[in-house]
Protein backbone atom coordinates (compact mmCIF):
# COMPACT_ATOMS: atom_id res chain seq x y z
CA UNK A 1 0.00 0.00 0.00
CA UNK A 2 1.39 3.09 -1.19
CA UNK A 3 0.67 6.01 1.34
CA UNK A 4 0.32 9.74 0.29
CA UNK A 5 0.72 12.45 2.23
CA UNK A 6 -3.18 13.92 3.49
CA UNK A 7 -4.32 16.82 1.50
CA UNK A 8 -7.63 18.08 1.35
CA UNK A 9 -7.70 19.42 -1.92
CA UNK A 10 -10.10 21.85 -3.41
CA UNK A 11 -12.82 20.10 -5.63
CA UNK A 12 -12.15 21.38 -9.14
CA UNK A 13 -13.34 24.52 -11.12
CA UNK A 14 -16.08 23.64 -13.58
CA UNK A 15 -14.23 25.05 -16.08
CA UNK A 16 -10.42 23.89 -17.73
CA UNK A 17 -8.15 22.02 -15.84
CA UNK A 18 -9.62 18.78 -15.47
CA UNK A 19 -8.23 15.55 -15.36
CA UNK A 20 -9.04 11.89 -14.46
CA UNK A 21 -12.19 9.90 -15.40
CA UNK A 22 -15.53 11.41 -15.31
CA UNK A 23 -17.77 8.07 -15.91
CA UNK A 24 -19.86 9.03 -18.98
CA UNK A 25 -20.59 12.39 -16.63
CA UNK A 26 -20.47 15.74 -19.16
CA UNK A 27 -19.01 18.75 -17.08
CA UNK A 28 -20.83 22.01 -18.46
CA UNK A 29 -20.68 25.22 -16.74
CA UNK A 30 -24.64 25.21 -17.30
CA UNK A 31 -25.05 21.95 -15.27
CA UNK A 32 -23.34 23.06 -12.44
CA UNK A 33 -25.27 25.31 -9.58
CA UNK A 34 -24.38 26.29 -6.02
CA UNK A 35 -26.51 23.73 -3.65
CA UNK A 36 -28.60 25.48 -0.46
CA UNK A 37 -26.35 24.33 2.13
CA UNK A 38 -27.04 27.95 3.69
CA UNK A 39 -23.74 27.77 5.08
CA UNK A 40 -23.92 24.91 6.71
CA UNK A 41 -22.21 21.83 6.70
CA UNK A 42 -23.06 18.90 4.23
CA UNK A 43 -25.64 16.35 5.36
CA UNK A 44 -27.32 13.48 4.30
CA UNK A 45 -30.77 15.37 4.16
CA UNK A 46 -29.53 17.87 1.26
CA UNK A 47 -28.62 15.22 -0.96
CA UNK A 48 -30.32 13.18 -2.96
CA UNK A 49 -27.73 10.92 -4.55
CA UNK A 50 -24.03 10.34 -5.55
CA UNK A 51 -24.05 10.10 -9.28
CA UNK A 52 -20.56 9.48 -10.99
CA UNK A 53 -16.71 10.58 -9.60
CA UNK A 54 -13.34 11.96 -11.09
CA UNK A 55 -10.10 10.11 -10.57
CA UNK A 56 -6.87 12.67 -10.45
CA UNK A 57 -4.35 10.59 -11.26
CA UNK A 58 -1.64 12.63 -11.12
CA UNK A 59 -2.53 13.34 -7.26
CA UNK A 60 -4.39 10.17 -6.31
CA UNK A 61 -7.81 11.97 -5.23
CA UNK A 62 -11.50 11.60 -5.76
CA UNK A 63 -14.22 14.23 -6.31
CA UNK A 64 -17.90 12.84 -6.40
CA UNK A 65 -20.56 14.40 -8.30
CA UNK A 66 -23.30 15.12 -6.22
CA UNK A 67 -26.79 15.75 -6.89
CA UNK A 68 -28.48 18.11 -4.45
CA UNK A 69 -32.11 18.50 -3.65
CA UNK A 70 -33.03 21.28 -5.07
CA UNK A 71 -31.33 20.03 -8.25
CA UNK A 72 -27.86 21.75 -7.98
CA UNK A 73 -24.80 19.75 -9.02
CA UNK A 74 -21.47 19.86 -7.69
CA UNK A 75 -18.70 17.45 -7.59
CA UNK A 76 -17.42 17.22 -3.92
CA UNK A 77 -13.57 16.41 -2.71
CA UNK A 78 -14.01 12.31 -1.41
CA UNK A 79 -12.36 13.50 1.82
CA UNK A 80 -15.22 15.99 2.84
CA UNK A 81 -17.86 13.76 2.21
CA UNK A 82 -15.91 10.97 4.26
CA UNK A 83 -15.95 13.57 7.20
CA UNK A 84 -19.43 14.27 6.90
CA UNK A 85 -21.40 12.00 5.29
CA UNK A 86 -19.16 8.52 5.64
CA UNK A 87 -22.34 6.36 5.09
CA UNK A 88 -23.60 7.78 1.70
CA UNK A 89 -19.78 7.49 0.83
CA UNK A 90 -19.57 3.72 1.27
CA UNK A 91 -22.53 2.86 0.21
CA UNK A 92 -21.41 4.41 -3.14
CA UNK A 93 -18.30 2.53 -3.52
CA UNK A 94 -20.13 -0.44 -2.09
CA UNK A 95 -22.62 -0.36 -5.12
CA UNK A 96 -19.55 -0.03 -7.56
CA UNK A 97 -17.70 -2.93 -6.00
CA UNK A 98 -15.47 -1.44 -3.93
CA UNK A 99 -13.54 1.94 -4.20
CA UNK A 100 -10.18 -0.03 -5.72
CA UNK A 101 -12.19 -1.58 -8.45
CA UNK A 102 -13.74 1.59 -9.16
CA UNK A 103 -11.22 3.85 -8.96
CA UNK A 104 -7.81 1.38 -9.67
CA UNK A 105 -6.12 3.61 -7.61
CA UNK A 106 -3.06 1.96 -5.52
CA UNK A 107 -1.90 5.08 -3.53
CA UNK A 108 -4.10 6.72 -0.76
CA UNK A 109 -4.66 9.14 1.26
CA UNK A 110 -4.71 9.25 5.42
CA UNK A 111 -8.21 9.93 6.94
CA UNK A 112 -7.09 10.23 9.80
CA UNK A 113 -5.29 7.96 12.91
CA UNK A 114 -6.99 5.77 15.45
CA UNK A 115 -4.43 4.99 17.91
CA UNK A 116 -0.90 4.92 18.36
CA UNK A 117 0.67 1.20 19.01
CA UNK A 118 3.76 -0.72 18.94
CA UNK A 119 3.98 -4.62 17.78
CA UNK A 120 6.45 -7.06 17.31
CA UNK A 121 7.49 -7.50 13.52
CA UNK A 122 10.23 -9.94 13.17
CA UNK A 123 10.90 -10.02 16.98
CA UNK A 124 12.09 -6.36 16.73
CA UNK A 125 9.14 -4.25 18.58
CA UNK A 126 8.15 -1.36 15.79
CA UNK A 127 6.49 1.89 16.08
CA UNK A 128 3.45 2.41 14.42
CA UNK A 129 -0.62 3.93 13.81
CA UNK A 130 -3.87 2.16 12.60
CA UNK A 131 -4.85 4.02 10.33
CA UNK A 132 -8.62 4.85 8.76
CA UNK A 133 -8.19 6.02 4.67
CA UNK A 134 -10.19 8.22 2.66
CA UNK A 135 -13.34 6.67 1.16
CA UNK A 136 -12.74 3.61 3.39
CA UNK A 137 -14.62 2.27 6.17
CA UNK A 138 -13.22 2.41 10.00
CA UNK A 139 -13.36 -1.85 9.81
CA UNK A 140 -10.66 -1.51 7.04
CA UNK A 141 -8.61 0.49 8.84
CA UNK A 142 -4.34 -0.82 9.05
CA UNK A 143 -1.10 -0.72 10.68
CA UNK A 144 1.35 1.24 9.12
CA UNK A 145 5.10 2.08 10.06
CA UNK A 146 4.98 4.95 11.83
CA UNK A 147 8.08 6.20 9.76
CA UNK A 148 5.45 5.90 6.63
CA UNK A 149 3.20 8.19 8.15
CA UNK A 150 6.15 10.95 9.91
CA UNK A 151 7.11 10.79 6.05
CA UNK A 152 3.95 10.94 4.03
CA UNK A 153 1.38 12.34 6.33
CA UNK A 154 2.93 14.40 9.23
CA UNK A 155 -0.07 16.21 9.48
CA UNK A 156 -2.38 13.63 10.30
CA UNK A 157 -0.15 12.35 13.42
CA UNK A 158 -0.28 16.38 14.76
CA UNK A 159 -4.07 15.87 14.62
CA UNK A 160 -4.07 12.49 16.19
CA UNK A 161 -1.78 13.82 19.08
CA UNK A 162 -3.91 17.09 19.43
CA UNK A 163 -6.96 15.03 20.26
CA UNK A 164 -5.02 13.02 22.56
CA UNK A 165 -4.31 16.00 24.77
Amino acid sequence: MSVLPAIHADPPAAEGGLSGDVNGAELKSSTIAEPDVSGSVLTQDKIVRFMSHRINRKDSTVTIEVLWKGGGITFEDEYDLHAQVPCLLFDYWKKLEGRDHATGLEEYHVFKIIKCEDRHVNNKLRHGYMVEWVGFPSTEVTWEYAYKIKKNSPGAIRAYQSNQD
